[in-house]
């Protein structure tokens, strides 16, 4: 089975190409050492209450050349909407973090003061 050496997804054979991060597949992922200092370490960037707001956020990540993944640790009898208790997390690579937050921020900022132009002008 191919994998993504970005994101670590598994593909059907015949799929060359990740979707998400753009990038060529491989036969098999690199292999690693097991030595726990040596793996990298994925961090929560943010919490989301929906996974389509998670999956909005990992695509700004990964057009940043960002590795994010959502990961979602919900089932069906567990509400979507949860607030800070959510189980839908948006992850980074520990080293990728600051700058993570950085253009998460910046995103924001963008899109209120877009809000607040828009207001102003009706």
């Amino acid at each position: 089975m191919p994998y993504c050496p970005s994101c670590g997804y598994e593909f059907q054979e015949g799929i060359n190409t990740c979707p998400d991060c753009k990038v060529s597949l491989l036969g098999k992922l690199p292999e690693t050492n097991d030595k726990k200092e040596d793996l990298e370490k994925w961090v929560v960037v943010r919490r989301v209450s929906f996974m389509g707001e998670g999956k909005i956020i990992r695509g700004l990540l990964v057009a940043n050349n960002i590795p994010a993944v959502v990961e979602d640790r919900s089932f069906g009898m567990i509400p979507e909407t949860m607030g800070d208790l959510s189980v839908i997390k948006v992850m980074v690579r520990e080293h990728d973090l600051e700058r993570a937050e950085r253009l998460l921020k910046d995103q924001e900022d963008t899109v209120t003061e877009e809000e607040e132009e828009g207001v102003s002008e009706d």
